[in-house]
């Protein structure tokens, strides 16, 4: 949620463990907080730097790493149904899914609200999915979770290019 890696805010993974990812949750904070009181931070792409500030301004969290839960089951199984790319599923899954037991990606496409109307991945990557919460009938607008690539896709439009990239500490994208 809290935007890309940067030279000044330290990457997961550190060798030590416990230590480094308090430090990388404290430094991650600290950007967050510069940002949202109007300090520059040139590592900060603007579009992020924004969204932060919207997320903020609708009550997110920053810590919050469960999005809200609008759909039930048989909500989205009627919204797919009903969906556009219901007719070109098929097509998406053969092209850009790979659900095979080796598979290492995640293929997610939303409504227009940012809700998780399907989801492709292999086994293994749909229970990594699961612990963040990323699965059908989730809501990964900003106003569900806050800045993630999902959000900022919406935020950019249909016409405009979203940059997606993993932030330290925060969800895939």
């Amino acid at each position: 949620m809290y935007g890309p890696p940067s030279p000044t805010i330290p990457a997961r993974g550190w060798p030590d463990g416990l230590e480094s990812r308090s430090r990388t949750r404290r430094a991650r904070r600290r950007a967050h907080e510069l940002v949202i009181s109007g300090v520059p931070r040139p590592e900060i792409p603007t579009g992020v730097a924004d969204s932060w500030r919207r997320s903020m301004a609708l009550g997110i969290n920053p810590d919050q790493h469960s999005p809200r839960h609008l759909l039930d089951a048989a909500d989205v199984l009627e919204l797919r149904r009903e969906h556009r790319l219901q007719q070109v599923m098929p097509a998406l899954h053969d092209l850009l899914a790979d659900d095979s037991s080796s598979g290492r990606h995640l293929l997610v496409l939303t409504d227009a609200r940012g809700e998780i109307l399907w989801r492709v991945g292999s086994p293994d990557v749909l229970r990594r999915a699961d612990r963040l919460e990323f699965s059908e009938g989730a809501d990964w607008s900003e106003a569900g979770i806050g800045t993630n690539a999902i959000s900022e896709a919406l935020v950019a439009g249909p016409t405009g290019a979203a940059v997606l990239r993993r932030a330290p500490g925060a969800h895939p994208p």
